[in-house]
């Protein structure tokens, strides 16, 4: 884009903020908390924004039977489009739905609270800005550029429980073009072309209940579950593992009373995944932990539930079009801009694991803990969205400008290779 067409996107980008803000305070103001969430209300607020701006709006309603299966109530998608059939699309795929607020605010957490251009609100960091920072941009670029290939916006509410029922399953059931790239939430100074992944472990421990004052020994949940805790911290301390992922139990719980032996015991551990690692060779190691301690407490009933298997994004299929969007974000900002890695793991790699090319760039901060993400207080800077929204909203309309085969050498996969 020259410079009187980026002079143009700001000045654009500088007359839409104030209704970009009042959307974003208003999703907001509306609850999607997860696991549990439904998401109804989140997904008509945002599709009548999508309508509002002029995009083509699809509602997918995920059956309820499946929605229960991971712990959402009511699941709803939103697929928002701007653009015409070609063999070639970018998907920008944000979540609307949270983790419940928790304590320790200084304000309303779901008011949108604005104060010094700062917005504070639970999901004003992870993810809600760039539900509302995408939408805003992919707007911007069809108020420059006639639309030469579909730009969709995959709003979704489940990544804090997987992604399974929202970019997975659109995923699956949508046929896209050989030559599709994604962007997913990020930050506004590093593209993220790799993540890590997660096991999350429910371990349910059963022995037997009984008065503390009977003195039999065996069957006592609580000391059963603390001896494994201390075996698995034990794996998570050893050398293969800390220069690997980290483990972390982060629920433990059971019995009713002072006076009685605990007949259950509940462990919830979470297991984080490097992109060097295999989720499967995890699985096994964790597996071995527990077989080792069941040998030892043969007193003891249990069972696993895996909540979580998200498998880590190595960047294998991403660095084409992840070299390509940290040189144009550079440009448009006047500084470097790296590739990167997170920790975190989230809805990318649904993409990845399509052979899709995918990256993470958004609104904030790299490191996500500054704006209180997950925590109280959870805020973002106007200036930060700002930042994202043009970068993102030129990177589409030089990618529209360029015409029908811009993507062709961003796109190259397996898949996309199949077309050619």
């Amino acid at each position: 884009m020259g410079i009187s067409g980026f002079a143009e996107m700001q000045r654009l980008q500088d007359h839409v903020m104030r209704e970009f803000i009042e959307d974003f305070r208003g999703l907001l103001q509306v609850r999607c908390e997860n696991p549990g969430a439904d998401m109804t209300l989140a997904a008509e607020y945002v599709a009548a924004v999508a309508e509002r701006l002029g995009y083509t709006v699809r509602i997918d309603h995920v059956p309820d039977s499946l929605a229960h299966q991971h712990h959402v109530r009511k699941a709803v998608n939103v697929l928002a489009r701007i653009g015409p059939d070609a063999d070639q699309a970018v998907i920008l795929n944000a979540h609307f739905d949270t983790t419940p607020p928790g304590e320790g605010w200084s304000v309303d957490p779901y008011s949108g609270h604005l104060k010094d251009e700062v917005i504070y609100g639970r999901g004003a960091a992870v993810s809600k800005s760039d539900v509302m920072g995408y939408l805003y941009a992919v707007y911007m670029a069809y108020q420059m550029v006639r639309p030469s290939f579909p730009v969709f916006v995959m709003l979704t509410g489940d990544e804090e429980t997987g992604g399974y029922l929202g970019p997975q399953r659109l995923l699956a059931l949508g046929s896209w073009p050989a030559h599709t790239v994604a962007i997913c939430p990020g930050s506004a100074d590093v593209v993220v072309d790799r993540h890590g992944g997660a096991l999350l472990w429910t371990i349910v421990l059963r022995g037997r209940s009984r008065h503390a004052a009977v003195s039999e020994r065996g069957g006592d949940s609580v000391k059963a579950g603390a001896e494994l805790i201390t075996e698995f911290y034990q794996y998570r301390d050893a050398d293969a593992v800390r220069r690997g992922g980290w483990l972390t139990c982060g629920i433990a719980r059971g019995g009713v009373a002072a006076n009685m032996v605990a007949g259950s015991f509940e462990i919830h551990i979470d297991r984080r995944v490097n992109p060097r690692e295999q989720l499967s060779a995890v699985r096994q190691e964790l597996q071995a932990v527990l077989d080792g301690w069941a040998k030892r407490h043969r007193d003891i009933q249990w069972h696993v539930e895996e909540v979580v298997a998200a498998e880590p994004m190595n960047g294998e299929n991403n660095h084409t079009w992840a070299k390509w969007f940290a040189d144009h974000a550079a440009g448009v900002l006047k500084q470097p801009i790296p590739l990167g890695a997170s920790p975190l793991f989230t809805d990318a790699r649904h993409f990845d694991q399509a052979q899709i090319p995918t990256i993470c760039y958004g609104a904030g901060q790299a490191n996500l803990f500054e704006m209180g993400a997950h925590g109280p207080d959870e805020h973002i800077a106007m200036a930060d969205s700002s930042r994202a929204m043009l970068v993102l909203s030129t990177v589409v309309a030089t990618l529209w400008r360029k015409g029908p085969t811009s993507l062709v050498d961003l796109a190259l996969t397996a898949k996309g290779d199949e077309h050619d």
